[in-house]
């Protein structure tokens, strides 16, 4: 959700301290902050107040940037949102648009809180539950990224704009601040958000999770083989080929033959035999308290939440694999064994590549999606830096750009198909949000492009107060993930569905039957060679450089180390008569700054 706070262009906004490009920017953000931090100190108690008092803020950093003017006594909507949010510090992020629907200015601050008693960081003033429901809901790039490389465009889209004019038209009379969907479908969830959960949550799998022998036990059941004759002619319709066949299946080496000859009916096993395994936990007794999908695992988290039918899903599904199905082969997947910031350095050594991070499982596995040979470039340049890496055998670029074609034919198959609102909580890591009733073509069909972090899922839930995680998967591969995410917190438990006290214990060794994009993120990758399972991991120093205040070169900077050389400088004593413009010595005031001393590097 957004902030929004309706607000005039005065004459003072445009004029203070002569620099029309900062200050605008800047006041437009602090009226919003300023308006979401301390609206109800009026309403306070003197006891509360006096908290208050103590805060004080230390911004960590900043930009803004102007887009349109603006002209005085002009009318604007300010929509703030957070980001980056720790307990004592938060990133806002705001926008501005005008009456027409421009876009008029966007920038970034970091807060931090300290006291002003102790000096120590405390709590921003109740605004925990608020930096929960005013999340910024871009994905990777984050908003400060996206800002600072200049990409705006992004950052406006077709319903900020709406949202935005709406509310800078508003009537002066009935112009308060409000909360506002910051995407076209989003509902208030701010009961789940501020209230948080208790319970279970139900781990629902992308399509690579499918193994044998544990898959056999539900292919052969007798009720499972019922919903594969429900479905058949569902099935036959849309895509050409039924469903009985996977009952008939085997042994795995059957069920990949079939998978060849049937384009995507491994999606359509996943998804039944995730709904229908988490139909027995519950006739056993378990029940979730949440659902979360990783990926195409989505579409059977909504399912079992109750936002459409087990057949109105099949249909989705089926519809998502004729729409993916001219992008055949026009990219794949690599998982690499390292932490995001290191994956996302390879691929910028590559410079040309069109490659970029599409699933984070946790912090030492990424996938990347990209063209065939731009993943053999990241893939030698991986071995070559021993880190260890599996190329999927996924026919598809999944939450990559290069599935953008599929987006508006997906949308097209779908129509006007929609989501009821879910009877349990259905968490989608793609939205980083819960789902609502909507239209089904205004959120699925961006999932082809939307990078996953389900690193992040798992820890928003867990913070929300869910403590029990079952994977409803036959090869236990999001149970990996989830312990993974969960080390270390000792109140949380992570089990998997098909346990002997479900189907029975399997015979033979597990073997997996389909692989995609989730395959293999249970486990941990193979190292790339002898030498790193040694940890034998050879460093070549190829360069070192630095510029930094008082200090051209690394030689310079020792020299000042050594001699005790304090290379900042002090703006007050350089330009005092400017610095009456913005310095205060002694208490802190609003519009100054207790410090003029920077440090400064010349000559760049």
């Amino acid at each position: 959700m957004f902030y929004a706070l309706p607000y005039r262009v005065l004459f003072h906004d445009t004029m203070a301290y002569g620099t029309q490009h900062f200050l605008t920017n800047f006041k437009l953000q602090c009226e919003a902050r300023e308006h979401l931090l301390f609206w109800r100190l009026d309403l306070c108690s003197a006891e509360e107040r006096r908290k208050f008092d103590d805060i004080v803020f230390l911004t960590l950093d900043a930009f803004s940037r102007n887009m349109n003017s603006v002209p005085v006594g002009g009318r604007v909507a300010i929509l703030l949102s957070v980001e980056d949010a720790t307990p004592s510090s938060t990133r806002f992020c705001f926008r501005v648009v005008g009456e027409e629907g421009q876009p008029v200015a966007c920038g970034f601050q970091t807060v931090a809180t300290l006291s002003g008693r102790t000096q120590r960081s405390i709590p921003f003033p109740e605004l925990t539950q608020g930096q929960q429901v005013l999340r910024e809901r871009l994905c990777r790039p984050d908003f400060r990224t996206r800002l600072l490389a200049g990409d705006t465009a992004s950052l406006f889209p077709e319903h900020v704009a709406q949202i935005g004019m709406r509310i800078a038209r508003l009537p002066e009379m009935s112009a308060v601040p409000e909360l506002v969907p910051s995407v076209k479908w989003e509902t208030d969830q701010g009961g789940i958000w501020q209230d948080g959960l208790r319970g279970t949550a139900f781990l629902f799998p992308g399509t690579g999770s499918l193994a044998w022998p544990r898959l056999s036990l539900v292919l052969g059941s007798a009720p499972f083989r019922e919903i594969l004759a429900q479905v058949d002619e569902l099935v036959r319709t849309n895509l050409g080929y039924g469903t009985l066949a996977l009952g008939a299946c085997q042994s795995a080496d059957e069920l990949a033959e079939l998978v060849r000859r049937c384009s995507g009916i491994d999606q359509i096993c996943n998804y039944l035999v995730s709904v229908y395994c988490a139909a027995l936990l519950q006739e056993r007794g378990e029940t979730p308290d949440v659902i979360i999908g990783h990926s195409a695992g989505e579409l059977s988290a909504l399912a079992a939440g109750g936002a459409y039918s087990l057949a109105e899903g099949l249909d989705v599904v089926c519809k998502r694999i004729a729409a993916l199905e001219p992008q055949r082969n026009a990219g794949g997947m690599l998982v690499l064994s390292a932490h995001p910031r290191r994956v996302e350095s390879l691929i910028e050594s590559l410079a040309t590549s069109h490659l970029q991070i599409s699933v984070i499982n946790h912090e030492e596995q990424v996938a990347v999606s990209g063209g065939d040979n731009d993943l053999a470039r990241l893939r030698d340049l991986a071995t070559h830096l021993r880190i260890a890496q599996v190329l999927l055998p996924s026919q598809y670029p999944f939450h990559s750009k290069l599935l953008a074609p599929a987006v508006e034919r997906f949308a097209r198959l779908l129509g006007h198909a929609r989501l009821r609102s879910p009877t349990v909580p259905v968490y989608s890591p793609l939205e980083r949000d819960f789902y609502a009733e909507a239209t089904s073509a205004d959120i699925l069909p961006f999932h082809f492009v939307r990078p996953l972090d389900y690193w992040n899922a798992i820890m928003q839930i867990y913070d929300l107060g869910i403590r029990t995680f079952v994977d409803c998967s036959t090869g236990a591969t999001l149970k990996g993930i989830a312990e993974r995410v969960l080390s270390g917190k000792k109140d949380a438990a992570v089990k998997a569905c098909l346990d002997a006290e479900l189907f029975g214990a399997p015979r033979g060794a597990a073997k997996r039957a389909v692989s995609g994009q989730a395959d293999l993120a249970d486990a941990k990758l193979a190292p790339a060679n002898e030498g790193e399972a040694e940890g034998e991991v050879p460093i070549a120093i190829v360069g070192l450089g630095c510029v930094l205040p008082g200090a051209q070169n690394p030689d310079q900077l020792w020299e000042n180390v050594k001699n005790g050389i304090d290379s900042f400088v002090d703006f007050a004593e350089i330009a005092s008569f400017e610095a009456g413009d913005f310095l205060f010595r002694g208490n802190i005031i609003p519009d100054k700054t207790y410090s003029l001393v920077s440090g400064v590097v010349d000559n760049v």
